[in-house]
Order: C-alpha cells, then structure tokens, then sequence
C-alpha cells in the first residue's frame, strides 16, 4: 500500500514539476521569440545601411562604407554622392565586400524563415519546433560570422584609399574608423549564438521531461494492473482503494437477530464451556448476519 502511494506522489510531484517548468519554458521561450525578432532587426539594419567604416578628422577624404553601398563626397556638390546596388555585383568595389553582402543577406533570410516557422508551435511537439529554429539560427550566425570576418579584407581597395588614405590595408582602415553598423553586425553575431543555444537548451529539457512523465507513468499502470489482479481466497477481487475506504470509514457491525431458537447444537465447545454458571442469554444461530 505505502508503495502505491508513493508512486502515486512521485506521479503527482511530476506533474507538478511539468506544469511548473511548462510555464516558465513559455515565459522563456516568450523571451526567446522577442530577441529572435529583434537579431533579424539587426541584420536587416546592419546588411543596408552603408555606416560600416567611415571617414574620422584623420582620414584625407569624407565618405562612409558599408556591404554594398558607400557613398563619398567627389567635390561637385554639398552632398555625398552613393554608389552600389544588389540589382548590379558588378558595382560593389570589393570582391570581400561581395562575398560579406551574399553571407550577410543569406543570414537576414533565414532568421526571416526561422520567425515564420514559429507558427509550427501550434501543430508541432515544442521540442521539434526549437530544434528546428536553434539550427537556423546556428547557421544564420555562422553566415553572420563569415560576413563579419571577411568585410575588412577589402579594406585595401582604392575606393576605400580615396577616403581613408594610403596606410589602409586589409583588416586595417588606415584614417577611417568603425562606424555603429559594423559593431551591431558583431552584436548581431553573439546574439545569435546566445538565442541558438538556448534554444538547443529548452527542446533537449522537453525532451527530457516528456520521458521521465511518460516512464512514471507506464510504471504507475503496470503497478495499478498488478493490484486489480489480486484475488482473496474466494475469488474475489481486491481493491485496495476500498479497503482503505472502509477502514478510515470505521464502521462498526450491527447484530440482527433473526427470531428463530436456537437448539445447543450450533454452539461451539468453547462457547458452551463459558456460558456454564451465567444466566443465559439469548443467542442467535448461523442464520444470523452483520449488516454495515
């Protein structure tokens, strides 16, 4: 009895435990979604805006520098006049700036494609769905990775001299410094390493937590069976539940006579024996019962 109640508690803290790291793994997985939202953010911004490396007070022109856009100041006019479309390569001064804008635009993509494939939640196991969105984030942070390394090699293009000076070389801007789209790729970059893991993180526990219930169950069953199929010595089942029932119950029996007369032959020897020397009381036979 002891160990069907302490299976019965351990299934009960288990799914306690369930509904209590269910809630929490969807306050996360809330959390989870934001910031996948905001990183796709961050790409898009980063991959179009041309502030990658720009021009300082030490650099001998004006001009700023981004995948594939850059815009310099020729000196005809008050404005900076910008050059480079995703329409025409052929445009984009560098072949690593080309290489960085393919790396980069794949990886908007596919954070794009990983929002949208958050809808599976409502047709799909938990645990599938973060598997799923954890290794498109793996490979859109590798891409972001790829993109983010190999941008400065094509820092010793002419175009990139005219503004920042002779001294630029690859990984080196010369007089131009790091504008804030270059430094949000690289925030971009580690949010996405963070957001993948923990989503690798909280399928695994789903996992994890959906075999332990399944396993505590099946015992549970196996062990109910092995009671219901216990029999007494008349062929009739037991059921420990209602056995426990009646005892906390503490029903006490209730004697009926019968009315009939008893004649001496249904008393037991040890029965006659103490009732020799006491006044007589009246007994009742076999036919008699307990009622509860």
């Amino acid at each position: 009895m002891s160990s069907k109640y302490g299976d019965l508690y351990s299934e009960t803290s288990y799914q306690i435990y369930h509904s209590s790291y269910a809630r929490n793994a969807k306050a996360i997985g809330v959390l989870w979604a934001i910031f996948t939202v905001c990183f796709a953010i961050i790409n898009i911004v980063a991959f179009v805006q041309p502030q990658w490396i720009g021009d300082t007070l030490m650099s001998p022109g004006t001009g700023h520098f981004g995948l594939y856009r850059y815009c310099r100041w020729n000196g005809l006019g008050t404005e900076l006049s910008c050059d480079g479309t995703l329409n025409d390569f052929s445009t984009i001064p560098s072949h690593a700036w080309r290489a960085s804008t393919v790396f980069i635009g794949i990886s908007a993509l596919i954070i794009l494609l990983c929002i949208c494939a958050m809808i599976l939640f409502f047709f799909l196991h938990p645990a599938t769905v973060y598997q799923i969105c954890g290794w498109m984030q793996a490979v859109s942070a590798l891409l972001m990775f790829l993109g983010v390394v190999i941008y400065p090699s094509g820092w010793d293009h002419p175009v990139v001299r005219s503004v920042c000076g002779a001294d630029a070389v690859k990984y080196y801007p010369g007089g131009c410094g790091i504008r804030w789209a270059y430094i949000l790729a690289i925030l971009g970059l580690f949010d996405a390493i963070v957001l993948s893991a923990l989503a690798f993180v909280l399928g695994s526990r789903y996992i994890r937590l959906s075999e332990t219930i399944v396993n505590n169950r099946d015992a549970q069953s196996m062990y109910k069976g092995d009671i219901n199929s216990a029999y007494t010595g008349t062929g009739i089942p037991v059921d420990a539940q209602s056995v426990v029932s009646r005892r906390s119950m503490n029903l006490q029996p209730v004697l009926y006579p019968s009315g009939g007369q008893d004649d001496g032959k249904h008393m037991s020897e040890f029965t006659a024996r103490r009732s020799m020397g006491k006044p007589q009381t009246p007994r009742v036979d076999r036919q008699d019962h307990f009622q509860l």
